[in-house]
């Protein structure tokens, strides 16, 4: 897996750097396929005002150095060479995300790895988002942690948000070839249908045909845990609740190291109220990676 890491120079803590970096060590094989790259757009105004900087070198040689710099004190070595700065001349979010995404299709990574800063209010109206407008844009998967990510030393329990679907059976092949080659113990999540549960009905055919699929599906996923060699459990919530309280409640019961989930967005999951990815990487204390690909 290659994986590119948009690095902010001044976006992140050192809590945050050192974190991100141990996370990226269990899912890249090999450190020479991460490089690390930062999109320099006109709206950077400390990198305008770095008046003793020679204005050749201030969106280029500069940030780069600012780079290494937070890499250093955070106790991450890379060489040189795997930082990359791509000047793009923008004051927009968008038009930012698109450059990174095109220098990630150059590179043929599968993986980006993004610092989200949770903005809120009119700080997002005016300002955007770049982590969300990623999130809509890319083919790339995305590791994405915010500002109070809790990073472990070790991913001992990963989490995975499944919707059942048929697309879900090959996202959990890799997420269970994953969990064997780190060592690391999986919980399925499923947020059914109250109908899984509870009915009007009870004998409505439909319903009953909708709870021996689901039951099927988890049997599956039992059975393909224990093909892998992967301890697996599965845990159903019919709750009337939404779905991200529900897998988030459920992420921290399991004490996941990481959530997985794939991309649920688009102009119809935001006028039913907003994506379910967006609000679970909103509020989530555990690093998430979206599946994307």
């Amino acid at each position: 897996m290659k994986a590119l890491w948009a690095f902010e120079p001044r976006g992140q803590s050192q809590k945050s750097i050192k974190g991100m970096s141990r996370l990226l060590e269990n899912l890249v094989k090999k450190p020479r396929d991460l490089s690390i790259g930062y999109v320099v757009t006109e709206s950077e105004i400390y990198l305008y005002t770095a008046y003793d900087v020679p204005i050749a070198d201030r969106f280029t040689s500069y940030p780069k150095e600012l780079i290494m710099k937070e890499l250093k004190k955070a106790g991450v070595t890379v060489e040189p060479g795997q930082v990359d700065i791509f000047n793009h001349r923008t004051i927009s979010t968008t038009p930012a995300v698109d450059h990174l995404l095109n220098q990630a299709r150059k590179k043929k990574v599968d993986l980006i790895a993004l610092h989200t800063h949770n903005k809120k209010g009119i700080e997002r109206l005016v300002m955007g988002s770049f982590a969300e407008t990623t999130v809509h844009r890319s083919r790339a998967d995305l590791l994405l942690a915010g500002p109070n990510s809790t990073f472990p030393s070790r991913l001992r329990n990963i989490f995975f948000a499944s919707d059942f679907s048929p697309k879900s059976k090959r996202d959990l092949g890799e997420v269970l070839a994953l969990c064997k080659r780190i060592g690391a113990r999986l919980t399925v999540f499923h947020a059914a249908n109250p109908s899984y549960r509870w009915a009007i009905d009870e004998a409505d055919r439909k319903v009953q045909a909708y709870r021996r699929a689901t039951d099927d599906m988890a049997q599956w996923i039992q059975n393909e845990g224990r093909k892998a060699g992967v301890p697996c459990s599965v845990e159903i919530n019919a709750d009337f609740d939404s779905i991200p309280n529900l897998t988030l409640k459920a992420a921290k019961k399991a004490k996941a190291d990481l959530i997985i989930l794939r991309a649920k967005v688009g102009p119809a999951a935001a006028l039913i109220g907003g994506s379910v990815t967006r609000n679970i990487l909103r509020n989530s204390k555990s690093p998430v990676l979206v599946l994307k690909r």
